[in-house]
Formats: structure tokens, C-alpha cells, sequence
């Protein structure tokens, strides 16, 4: 029966998703964008598409029923319910033009079966050189581009086998003068089927209302319609007085993630996870994700993956070491993703339990 509901779950949200984007626009879920694909541009936010974290970037994206620690914020939040202890998690990666990607976060658990999470997510640059039509090659000013999300997820055990997580998230875009703000939500769940390693998980991402632009950049004061001199009042005889361009409405990118996972090989030497992801995004073409993770002696781990239907995002892999001590365990994973036209992405990320 849980199963059965479960399937129920993901059958109508990508339906959901499937059929209207945020201004009720027919959506047809197309692949072929030279078609009637019309969902691309349509979102802002861009940044929360953004993987974080070694471990689920080098598989590919293959994350959502595997997710166990305080990466499941951005993944699937219900994974946070399988962190035992205090855990920190820190994560940066880089990307061209010197733009970086930071992920901060910590779990404290409150009971033996729910735990409590927050994060802070930043992606931007710095020093972004001013360019206009008549001097391209830079007016001498620079700007900046900062965009950020923080929240709290709360995420708990139903039973052995059944979790949940939902986040409340505060999600800001800004560069220059001018910034959008707002309130997203996330839930997501995982099931153990306790059929040879088989897990299930899905989430949805970035549940919210539409935002706009704000800012004084969007501030433009009307002169004299001659414009011979500042002060002067226009020939119908109104003053000056300042206009405020009008900045268009955008939603945030909804993310849906449906993921299959199985443990095929799993004792005290080796532990191999094999794992698939199905991903539905407002503004995207539908995706998919396979990867793996091998662990060898719970102290190095090896893993790969691919997306497919990602126009940017194809191979990844990358690894894992894990130490072990008496006052902390701790993890370090690298992933190196290649894209078709912004090089290779490189990801790290620390994890201490204490």
C-alpha cells in the first residue's frame, strides 16, 4: 500500500508539472526545443539548479533516495532524518569567470526519530566590469552579482522504513542596485522498501509565489523633452519627475525529483550503490540521472554518473575518503563535472559528525 501511494505521489506531480508553468501557460514537457518547447527563460533563480556537494554531483545527479546527510537540503530534505549525530557540512565549488558556489549547513538531531536542519546557499561574483554600447571595453565601474538562500528543514522517521522532510527557505536574487526576495518551500520523502537494498525518494523544490526586481537602479529621472538642460520644464508644461521602469514578474524554478536506488552490494569490504533520478523542471526539458558509489573498507569511495538530456551537464565522477575517530567522523568528497561549453566544474565538500 505504501509503496502503491508513493507511486501515486510522483505519477501527479510530474503530471502537475508537466501540464502549466507559473503563468498557466500549456506546457508540453517536449524534449525537442526546436518544437513547441516553451517553458525555456521562464523562471528566475537560476542559481537553485545548481548542484552541491562531491558526493551526488559525481553521481550524476542520481541523489534523491540516496541522500543521507545535511546535503539532502538541497537534494531531498527527508535525508537529513538518517543523520545519527551533529553533523556540519560545508561545500564550495567554482565555476568561469571566477564565480563560486557556497553551501553551508549543520543538522542537530531533537528526538531519536526527527532532526533539525539550516543552511545558507550563496552563488555569485565579485568586481563584474560595467560595459555600455559606447564603451565596451569598460566605463570603470563594477558591480556585483550575490544571490542567496537560507532556510530550516525539519525531517523525521514515520516509521523504519518512511521519512519526510519539508524546508521553509528565504531565496534572494541581487546584483548592482537592485534585488528580488522571497519565500519557498520544499518537501520531499524517502521510502525502504526492504527489498534488496531498494530505496525510493522524491522531492519538490522551490514551491512559491512570483517575485519581481527592486531597486534603485530601476529609478530613471524624466529631464526637459529637448534635452538641453536639467531644470528646465518640458514643453507641455510638466516638470521633471522620476519614472520607475517596471521589472517583469518570474517565478522560482520547480524543481521534481524521482529516484530509484539499490544497494547490490553491501557487507564489511565492499558496499556498491547503484541509482537512478528522474528530474522535471518548470523551465527545462525533462532529464535523467544514473550513477554509482563504491565504498571499499568504509574508507575510500569511488563514483560516477551522467545526466542525459542535460544541454550542459553530461559525465561526472569523482571520490570520497572517510575518517574515523573517536571524538568525530569526518568526510572529504571531490566531484569533477564536465560541461559542453564552461569547462570542467570542479566540487569539494567536508562533512564532520560529532
Amino acid at each position: 500500500m505504501k509503496i502503491a501511494l508513493i507511486i501515486l505521489i510522483l505519477f501527479i506531480g510530474g503530471e502537475l508539472l508537466g501540464q502549466t508553468n507559473s503563468g498557466g501557460t500549456l506546457i508540453t514537457g517536449s524534449t525537442n526545443l526546436d518544437s513547441d518547447f516553451e517553458k525555456v527563460g521562464s523562471s528566475g533563480a537560476q542559481f537553485l539548479k545548481v548542484p552541491i556537494g562531491g558526493r551526488g554531483s559525481s553521481m550524476g545527479g542520481a541523489f534523491t533516495s540516496v541522500v543521507n546527510d545535511a546535503s539532502a537540503m538541497y537534494w531531498n530534505p527527508s535525508g537529513i532524518a538518517e543523520v545519527d549525530n551533529v553533523q556540519a557540512y560545508v561545500a564550495h565549488s567554482t565555476w568561469f569567470g571566477e564565480i563560486t558556489s557556497n553551501f553551508a549547513a549543520a543538522v542537530v538531531p531533537i528526538s531519536q526519530d526527527f532532526k533539525l536542519g539550516a543552511f545558507v546557499q550563496t552563488f555569485g561574483a565579485n568586481d563584474i566590469q560595467v560595459t555600455t554600447i559606447d564603451r565596451p571595453e569598460g566605463t570603470g565601474s563594477f558591480y556585483s552579482v550575490n544571490d542567496m538562500s537560507m532556510g530550516i528543514t525539519f525531517a523525521g522517521k514515520l516509521t523504519q522504513q518512511f521519512t519526510f522532510g519539508v524546508t521553509a527557505k528565504y531565496v534572494q536574487n541581487a546584483f548592482e542596485t537592485v534585488s528580488a526576495n522571497g519565500v519557498a518551500f520544499d518537501i520531499g520523502t524517502q521510502y525502504d522498501t526492504g527489498l534488496k537494498g531498494i530505496k525510493l525518494g522524491f522531492s519538490i523544490m522551490n514551491l512559491s509565489t512570483e517575485t519581481s526586481y527592486k531597486g534603485a537602479a530601476l529609478e530613471r529621472e524624466s529631464h526637459a523633452l529637448d534635452g538641453t538642460t536639467k531644470n528646465r520644464v518640458n514643453p507641455l508644461g510638466t516638470p521633471n519627475f522620476s519614472v520607475l521602469l517596471p521589472a517583469y514578474p518570474f517565478s522560482l524554478p520547480v524543481i521534481f525529483r524521482g529516484g530509484i536506488s539499490s544497494a547490490v552490494i553491501d557487507n564489511d569490504e565492499h558496499n556498491l550503490i547503484l541509482a537512478g533520478d528522474i528530474i522535471t523542471i518548470s523551465d527545462s526539458p525533462e532529464q535523467g540521472a544514473i550513477g554509482f558509489d563504491y565504498t571499499w573498507h568504509n574508507i575510500i569511495s569511488f563514483r560516477g554518473g551522467y545526466m542525459f538530456n542535460n544541454y550542459q551537464m553530461g559525465l561526472s565522477g569523482g571520490i570520497g575518503v572517510n575518517y574515523v575517530s573517536s571524538e568525530f567522523d569526518g568526510r572529504f568528497e571531490y566531484a569533477a563535472q564536465n560541461t559542453v561549453s564552461l569547462g570542467v566544474i570542479h566540487r569539494v565538500n567536508f562533512v564532520l559528525d560529532f
